[in-house]
Formats: C-alpha cells, structure tokens, sequence
C-alpha cells in the first residue's frame, strides 16, 4: 500500500486483502473525522455563548 500513496499509520486494521484494508482504513477515517467535527461543532458553540454573555454583561454595567 505504500507503493499507493499510504504511508505508516499508528491505525492497524486486520483484513484479508489489501483492498479490505484499505475499505476498513477510510472507514475509521471517517469515524474519526466526524467525532472531530461533532467536537469542533460543540467548541464554537462555547465560544458564542462566552462572548454573547460577555457582550451582555459589558452593555448592562454601561
């Protein structure tokens, strides 16, 4: 597979061919990028929040 562009990766996958592994590889990919989003969607969430209230709280002590 490195001959394809893979290179060593610290995701080990058990498969019985090489186009297996490659289907089982992009698939924990995928996983992992999308708990990626779910928590970079929830970070900016926080962070409006934060600087809503902040907002809130620097117009109400004027």
């Amino acid at each position: 597979m490195k001959h394809q562009g893979y290179r060593k990766h610290h995701v080990e996958v058990e498969a019985e061919n090489e186009k297996d592994a490659r289907n089982k590889f992009n698939e924990f990919n995928r996983g992992y990028l999308d708990s990626i989003r779910e928590l970079s969607g929830s970070a900016v969430i926080c962070a409006v929040s934060v600087i809503a209230i902040t907002i809130i709280f620097i117009i109400r002590s004027w």
